[in-house]
């Protein structure tokens, strides 16, 4: 599978209910032209609303899988195989998951927060990251309190691009010496 995501994330902060999730994708939206059809409007992925996510190759949501996500990574994984492009966001939160193996390659930003199983050696592939130029609405890209997850190859570079906030906190291993890494990004991307 060869994935791409184009994480939409000039406004979000955080994801705290459905109707902020809803209201998050109206925005991504509003800034995009896209196919109704092709539109994932659901607030969490679980084994009910699996079942309406679009079969497309250019796929329009905010994925947020978290504690009521009942499904396995590798039944997520087959309804996403179609998608070659996320126009929206990804979100994890407090699920069971030990790995995220079932993500496509993102591009954009990420929300990794509170998952006690995800293990340690877990990898994302190369994301790029940006935000606004001026810094008032930059991306997000949060790691954050995953006790087993060694998160340090989140910090090296190949997932910062620019205008981006980095918080890599609370994993068995964030960034190197450093307990917190909390600042706006503006550099060059290299892969």
């Amino acid at each position: 599978m060869n994935y791409f995501i184009i994480l939409f994330f000039l406004l979000f902060s955080h994801f705290h209910c459905s109707k902020d999730i809803l209201a998050e994708l109206q925005i991504v939206l509003d800034h995009f032209e896209h196919d109704p059809e092709c539109v994932f409007n659901q607030s969490v992925v679980d084994s009910r609303t699996i079942k309406l996510f679009p079969p497309c190759v250019t796929v329009f949501a905010i994925i947020v899988i978290n504690e009521k996500t009942d499904l396995t990574p590798s039944q997520i994984k087959k309804y996403l195989k179609k998608m070659g492009a996320l126009v929206g966001g990804i979100k994890v939160e407090n699920s069971n998951f030990s790995n995220l193996a079932f993500l496509p390659d993102p591009k954009n930003g990420v929300y990794i927060k509170n998952n006690e199983n995800l293990k340690a050696g877990f990898e994302l592939p190369a994301i790029k990251i940006t935000g606004n130029p001026n810094g008032q609405k930059n991306c997000k890209f949060e790691v954050e309190n995953n006790a087993k997850l060694n998160a340090e190859m989140m910090c090296n570079g190949t997932y910062i691009i620019e205008n981006t906030d980095l918080r890599v906190t609370g994993n068995m291993n964030n960034c190197g010496d450093q307990v917190e890494l909390d600042e706006s990004i503006s550099k060059p991307f290299f892969m």
